[in-house]
C-alpha cells in the first residue's frame, strides 16, 4: 500500500478531532499552498467551511489576503502541512486574526522539530502536531 494511503486514516482522524472536539473551530483555513488540499478535504467531509490564506496579495484577481467568506469573530483552525520554523504559518494566523477571526489552534501534519512549535506558541497561538520528526525515526 502506498505511503499516502497508509497516512490517510490517522490524518483524517486527527483533523476530524478539530472539527468536532471541544477545541473545534467553525472554519478550517489552509495556508497557501500545501495545506489547501488538507483544509478542502476536511471541509468536504465535515461540511464545515474553509478559507485559503494567501502567502501574498496579488495586484490582480480579488486582491484579498484571504479567499472565502470569513466574518469577524469566526473561530478558525489553521491547518499546515509541514512545520519547520513556522514563519509562513504564523503570518497566515496573523492574517486571519487581522481579518477578525479567532485562531483557536494551529495544527501541523508534520513538525520537523526545527523551532516551529516554539515560534508558534511564542506568537500566542495554540499548536498541536500529528507527527513529529523524531517519531519517524529520522
Amino acid at each position: 500500500m502506498p505511503c499516502c494511503f497508509a497516512l490517510h486514516k490517522p490524518i483524517k482522524a486527527f483533523l476530524f478531532r478539530f472539527a468536532y472536539g471541544a477545541d473545534a473551530g467553525r472554519f478550517f483555513a489552509g495556508a497557501e499552498l500545501g495545506a489547501v488540499p488538507l483544509a478542502a478535504a476536511v471541509s468536504l467531509q465535515t461540511r464545515l467551511p474553509f478559507v485559503i490564506v494567501k502567502k501574498q496579495v496579488k495586484d490582480y484577481g480579488t486582491s484579498k489576503p484571504i479567499e472565502g467568506v470569513l466574518e469577524p469573530g469566526d473561530k478558525v483552525t489553521l491547518v499546515e502541512d509541514i512545520i519547520t520554523t513556522a514563519g509562513q504559518c504564523i503570518k497566515a494566523a496573523d492574517a486571519l486574526k487581522a481579518a477578525g477571526a479567532e485562531v483557536v489552534k494551529i495544527i501541523g501534519i508534520l513538525d520537523r522539530q526545527e523551532g516551529g512549535a516554539e515560534n508558534i506558541r511564542a506568537a500566542g497561538y495554540a499548536y498541536e502536531p500529528l507527527f513529529v520528526k523524531s517519531d519517524m525515526g529520522v
